[in-house]
């Protein structure tokens, strides 16, 4: 804004706003990026990101119990998509032995925390 000689509209903001996207940006780009780049070093992309994928399933959750919005039968019908591709990802088959294993811990953890993380970041955004 300021090379484009808007810094005006800058000052005009109510502070609760400026405070609440600072907030916001430390968030979801500092701590959730962060969180995210940890999980897909730990359990790489293709586990990875289909898990932080995952931020619908966790917005309904919070929008619905902690915002009061009204659930939907194509909402509830999304989440259990997204449970089952959890469940999916949950399974992993070692090419060489044909055994199966488990997501591990500590990358679904991170995963998972990314997406919280991004879930208030983005509350904190629409916060008044």
């Amino acid at each position: 804004m300021l090379i484009l000689g808007n810094a005006g509209a800058l000052a005009g903001l109510p502070m609760t706003a400026v405070v609440m996207t600072f907030l916001s940006g430390v968030f979801g780009l500092g701590l959730g990026d962060t969180f995210c780049i940890i999980a897909l070093q730990s359990v790489g992309v293709a586990r990875a990101v289909p898990l932080v994928a995952t931020y619908p399933l966790f917005s309904l959750v919070w929008s619905t119990f902690l915002l009061g919005e009204p659930l939907t039968l194509t909402a509830v019908l999304g989440a259990c998509v997204i449970l089952f591709g959890i469940w999916l990802l949950s399974k992993d088959k070692n090419e060489e032995t044909g055994v199966r294993g488990k997501l591990p811990l500590t990358g679904a953890i991170v995963s998972l925390a990314t997406v919280m993380v991004w879930l208030v970041s983005v509350t904190l955004m629409g916060s008044p």
